[in-house]
């Protein structure tokens, strides 16, 4: 049970695999970031690659 909750909780932080974009510069996994404008996309391999992509959310 307490796996679960794991395997939930970092999936809601960084997504799941069929949903993680790679990076448009470096071809690397993105990771979920908060900024001070909000949320974002950054790349895995930060800070030796800087991408960046732009949080797109489903309106359902």
């Amino acid at each position: 049970m307490a796996k679960i909750r794991i395997e939930a909780k970092q999936e809601q932080q960084h997504g799941s695999a069929n949903d993680t974009p790679s990076c448009p510069q470096c071809g690397q996994p993105m990771r979920m970031r908060k900024g001070r404008r909000g949320e974002f996309w950054g790349c895995s391999a930060y800070p030796t690659c800087t991408g960046t992509m732009e949080v797109i959310r489903n309106s359902s």
